[in-house]
Formats: structure tokens, sequence, C-alpha cells
């Protein structure tokens, strides 16, 4: 994983769960609206890096940059 990425991650506690999410740089709103759920802090904070890589290596394929990913 780059610690140099477009996005940043988030994380909060909600209730017993954790819920991780990732902005893009300057941005204040979860990217494409998406909140992931999990037991810990640090799975949400992973499910949402591993989504937000996923998306933003998905976006740059379909600009022709790279090949896409696999499936996560």
């Amino acid at each position: 994983m780059s610690d140099n990425l477009p996005f940043q991650v988030h994380s909060a506690a909600r209730g017993p769960r954790w819920v991780g999410w990732v902005t893009l740089q300057g941005e204040n709103q979860p990217w494409h609206s998406v909140v992931l759920v999990a037991a810990t802090r640090d799975d949400a904070e992973a499910r949402a890096r591993t989504w937000g890589e996923k998306v933003m290596a998905d976006a740059l394929a379909e600009a022709g940059r790279i090949r896409p990913t696999s499936d996560v």
C-alpha cells in the first residue's frame, strides 16, 4: 500500500461498530457516498483503503492508463 494516495482514509465509531470511508484530497464528503462497516477501527480503515485503491485503479484503467484490478 502506498501512503501517497490521492485520497484520505477516515473512520469513526458508530455504536458497537466502526465505519470507514475515503475522501478525495480537499473534499469533506465520503467518495461516491460509500461508508464501509466493520467490527474494529483497523478493519474499517483497511476496508476503506482497499475500496479506495480499487476504485482509483479502475478509474485509471477506464481512462486507459493501467490495466483493471481484479475483484476485491
